[in-house]
């Protein structure tokens, strides 16, 4: 699927929580995105994929975000439509993953660069990815539709940043 294609509707947050941006906090920020998609009735296989997904965001956050000072991420669950949607929302230094070029996949380790590879697992494993630097805040905005029920995007619409 297409990343530049939207769902049939917006997303809509109806939770959100901040964390501090260290790895310690990993744990505690799986277990409430794991709460919000049980509340939202998310399929199995679409939580674990959710779940990687949110993983690899934070601990990139985590890392990199915030090289000289401490800071906080805050996270954002809700619904597009059928699609779940998680937002991430930090303060540190600007970054937009969907600017990042997809690593080469083929050949041989040798051959290949180190690095890009949780970039490129994000966009496999997600709908669409949007991101925004707005307020000098990083926005990266994650949808995913159940597969039991895609197709569920509107290629025409654009509704989401």
């Amino acid at each position: 699927m297409d990343h530049g294609q939207t769902p049939k509707v917006p997303p809509v947050f109806d939770r959100e929580m901040t964390f501090p941006a260290a790895l310690d906090n990993l744990d505690r920020l799986l277990a409430w995105i794991e709460t919000a998609l049980e509340d939202y009735s998310c399929p199995v296989k679409t939580g674990i994929q959710i779940a990687m997904v949110a993983e690899e965001i934070f601990v990139n956050i985590a890392d990199y975000a915030y090289p000289e000072k401490n800071g906080e991420v805050t996270v954002r669950t809700g619904r597009a439509g059928e699609a779940f949607a998680v937002q991430f929302e930090d303060g540190g230094e600007s970054f937009d993953p969907l600017d990042w070029p997809n690593p080469k996949t083929t050949g041989s380790i040798e051959e290949r660069k180190i690095g890009g590879l949780g970039i490129y697992l994000i966009k496999k494993m997600t709908d669409r990815v949007a991101y925004l630097r707005l307020n000098d805040k990083n926005l990266l905005t994650i949808l995913k539709v159940p597969e039991e029920i895609q197709p569920l995007v509107d290629p025409k619409n654009t509704d989401m940043p």
